[in-house]
């Protein structure tokens, strides 16, 4: 049966290797996920939301996998309404918010902040609860790349955060930041 040209389609072959998955180390692991991209464009919006977003939720416990697994998740979130993003992709997602090593995870999630403060926007609640703390986060970082970033995207989300927040929590950081950064 396996010899069917059903079972030789690219998309039931990358299923199979995707069920497979945590059988590899992270080094086949790592190769799966930045081809995975290419694969996802042909995959229905079911399957996508369904079967293989539950599996890259999975791989957000080894912190080592989550800077090639995040941009998949992206990937998928992008093709999605607020509906779907906020029923299959937050739960999963927001976990990778307290990540703070590699950091290639906060510099992914700030290069795609406009995207996300699009998508939490349809819920306020979320983008305080969520996003505001994110933005947080990344201005107590260490690594200068984060910070950067970060300030490049305060002004984006700046009218989002009311009087007080910004009084009590963003100008300290950012007062903070100016007084101790090394880069100019």
């Amino acid at each position: 049966i396996s010899k069917l040209n059903i079972f030789q389609d690219v998309l039931v072959r990358a299923l199979q290797y995707f069920d497979s998955l945590f059988q590899w180390d992270n080094s086949q692991k790592a190769q799966f996920y930045k081809n995975l991209p290419e694969i996802l464009v042909k995959m229905p919006k079911r399957v996508k939301l369904r079967r293989i977003v539950t599996g890259l939720a999975k791989e957000f416990v080894n912190p080592e996998m989550v800077p090639f697994v995040l941009p998949n998740l992206i990937q998928i979130a992008k093709d999605t309404n607020d509906d779907e993003f906020h029923t299959w992709i937050v739960p999963d997602l927001v976990p990778t918010f307290k990540i703070k090593e590699p950091i290639q995870v906060g510099i992914y999630l700030l290069q795609n902040m406009d995207f996300l403060v699009k998508k939490f926007k349809s819920k306020p609640d979320s983008l305080r609860v969520h996003i505001i703390p994110l933005i947080y986060h990344f201005l107590d970082s260490d690594a200068y790349q984060i910070q950067e970033l970060c300030l490049n995207v305060v002004p984006t989300v700046i009218h989002l955060i009311d009087y007080s927040g910004t009084k009590n929590m963003l100008l300290p950081r950012i007062k903070k930041l100016a007084l101790t950064t090394k880069v100019l």
